[in-house]
């Protein structure tokens, strides 16, 4: 089992990576909604406003799915115990944020992939608008 770091409002937390069968669901659940975020963004930086976005569309019981398979092992670094939904009551945008960065570290290569291909498109566009001058 593969942990990784991950960092939200300067909290570090240790996430588990899920099996692959879990991280193909998650491709399946979630993937369309990153590719779109990733297809109409910038290439180089994903804010956290629109991480939240991203989830908040899912609905609430995909969100509940999608945080039942990146979170199952999360741990606060220094704690002992998972975390879960409870302990972040006032502060549900950390949670959120904390969800996507598991997807994150769960789907790196895709999450990779995706913003190099970006970037590509941006540079394309950006030499064929010099061109055009």
């Amino acid at each position: 089992m593969n942990i990784e770091s991950v960092k939200v409002e300067g909290v570090q937390y240790n996430v588990a990576q899920a099996s692959a069968v879990q991280q193909q669901e998650l491709m399946a659940i979630i993937g369309h909604s990153i590719t779109a975020l990733i297809a109409n963004g910038d290439g180089v930086e994903i804010t956290d406003h629109h991480k939240i976005t991203v989830l908040s569309g899912l609905g609430f019981s995909t969100i509940q799915q999608v945080a039942k398979i990146v979170l199952y092992k999360t741990i606060k670094d220094g704690g002992d115990a998972v975390v879960s939904i409870d302990d972040f009551q006032g502060r549900i945008d950390e949670y959120s944020l904390l969800i996507f960065e598991a997807v994150r570290a769960n789907l790196q290569g895709f999450f990779t992939r995706l913003l190099n291909v970006r970037k590509e498109e941006i540079q394309s566009a950006k030499q064929l608008l010099q061109t055009q001058k």
